[in-house]
């Protein structure tokens, strides 16, 4: 399967989403242009065939991008199997299921890839009576030395959207952080943290409209949200939604 540009995967996912009626974040191009600045970062941390675990795969989303990027990609989740992901064959996607009596195991080797990502996943180690802190230090010990941890969609302690969603009784994270508490979770472990940062401050999922997900002015639509969320962002990052974080394995370790 030939690799292909990052807005056509996001669109490919766009498409499917609408015939299976799954996955929230890709019913609307507005809510999957959200994934530009995570593919933004895989191609600055993880270069092209890179060994890449998408490490709680959920729907299997990023284990598609991964896929439809040519990298060689695996996932790791507590399912049967991600279903965007079903027609793809062992050469070219392995997926491990884990246990949940051992929910920090993941039944990969030592040093086994160059990038494990998390998207969504760390801050809801604990709901399955994991560990962040412990989940980190096992993915320290499947990178290769040199290797990266790239974490997205990191929940912030201060973001407004959050904190609507509590006063109004909506769906918000359980569990929530702020800078200090990355550098201290990231400081206990053997990795180094590279960067971070805090993005997001619009919301996503709430443009469920016909305009948001039109194949022709979606991405029309999304593209100037995204540039108006970056901006903003930019002038309010203390109340963005998420952050995102990269930390690397040292060499010889």
């Amino acid at each position: 399967m030939s690799p292909v540009s990052p807005r056509q995967i996001l669109h490919e996912l766009v498409a499917r989403a609408e015939q299976s009626h799954q996955s929230l974040q890709f019913t609307t191009y507005i809510s999957a242009y959200q994934y530009i600045k995570l593919y933004e970062l895989m191609a600055q941390y993880a270069p092209p065939g890179a060994k890449v675990l998408d490490w709680g795969t959920g729907s299997g989303h990023f284990s598609y991008y991964l896929v439809r990027s040519g990298y060689a990609a695996s996932g790791f989740g507590f399912s049967d199997g991600p279903p965007f992901c079903q027609e793809f064959n062992q050469s070219e996607y392995r997926y491990q299921p884990g246990s949940p009596e051992h929910p920090i195991a993941i039944p990969f080797a030592d040093a086994t890839f160059d990038v494990v990502v998390s998207v969504g996943v760390l801050e809801h180690v604990r709901e399955t009576g994991g560990d962040e802190l412990a989940s980190l230090k096992e993915i320290h010990r499947i990178l290769k030395p040199g290797g990266y941890f790239i974490c997205y969609h990191f929940p912030n302690r201060h973001s407004w959207i959050e904190f609507l969603a509590r006063r109004t009784q909506r769906f918000s994270h359980p569990y929530l952080f702020n800078t200090q508490d990355i550098h201290a979770l990231v400081g206990a472990t053997p990795l180094q943290l590279q960067c971070w940062g805090r993005y997001a401050l619009l919301p996503r999922n709430i443009w469920q409209t016909r305009l948001a997900s039109h194949p022709h002015w979606g991405p029309i639509a999304a593209t100037w949200y995204n540039q108006l969320d970056q901006v903003l962002g930019q002038l309010l990052p203390f109340i963005c939604q998420n952050y995102y974080f990269v930390a690397r394995k040292p060499d010889g370790l």
